[in-house]
């Protein structure tokens, strides 16, 4: 983490390399702060709350000042960093052991987020529920995803497609629909609502497939696809073509 603000103190510091890795003391479990007094001073705080590649980070909520820094793992979790709180570890807010998340975005107020896989199954969930499972008779995370059954934090489980999921997008504002791109080259974009409402896997079958709203194709995989914050419904994509 950068502090953006940050300036070096009255007569210089802040300066130095660092230190090396094997003086900074991570714990990757918990992902504690590990920075050292140079690292510190020169407003750069270094965490490792994953054990694999890092596939997803978001802000919420947005636009404000602290909030919860979201994190995407392919080691099949995601954490959080409240720093408002003054804390210095990511706390788990969904563990899926089975899983390895290609993908990741969360709702502009942090109630809910949503994670996708190489297999392209989608899971909403609940991060409030830090992995753990709900009662049947717990709220629903927000009134775009209603909560049809939990299953740990997941409220909800459709396959978007048989590829990659390689970017996930929430729509700002009303947060109704989600973007998501595609190694196949694609991006849809799907009802939010929809993928909300229940659809867990059974352990017969996989999760029920879901119906994209708008589907455009580039000629090669799509790495990333973002909806503008204006809430104007634009998205910007990129691909390897």
């Amino acid at each position: 983490l950068w502090d953006v603000d940050w300036t070096p103190p009255a007569g210089g510091g802040g300066g130095g390399d660092g230190g090396g890795e094997d003086e900074e003391g991570t714990d990757a479990d918990a992902g504690v702060a590990a920075a050292d007094d140079a690292g510190a001073a020169a407003g750069v705080l270094e965490f490792a709350p994953h054990f694999a590649y890092i596939s997803g980070l978001a802000w919420a909520p947005q636009g404000g000042a602290g909030g919860t820094l979201f994190t995407a793992s392919y080691d099949g979790s995601v954490r959080a960093l409240d720093v408002s709180s003054g804390g210095g570890a990511f706390a788990p807010a969904l563990l899926h052991a089975d899983a390895e998340f290609s993908a990741f975005d969360v709702a502009p107020d942090g109630s809910w987020g949503v994670v996708a896989d190489k297999d392209g199954v989608a899971r909403v969930f609940d991060p409030r529920s830090g992995g753990v499972p709900a009662s049947s008779g717990e709220a629903s995370p927000s009134s775009a995803c209603p909560t049809a059954g939990s299953r740990g934090a997941v409220v909800g489980e459709h396959a978007l497609a048989e590829k990659k999921v390689n970017c996930l997008s929430v729509e700002p504002g009303a947060a109704r629909a989600i973007a998501a791109s595609f190694s196949d080259g694609a991006v849809r974009v799907f009802d939010l609502r929809a993928l909300g409402t229940g659809g867990l896997a059974s352990s017969k079958r996989g999760p029920p497939t879901a119906c994209p709203l708008a589907t455009a194709a580039h000629a090669q995989t799509v790495q990333g696809c973002y909806f503008a914050p204006d809430g104007s419904g634009r998205i910007l994509t990129s691909s390897r073509d």
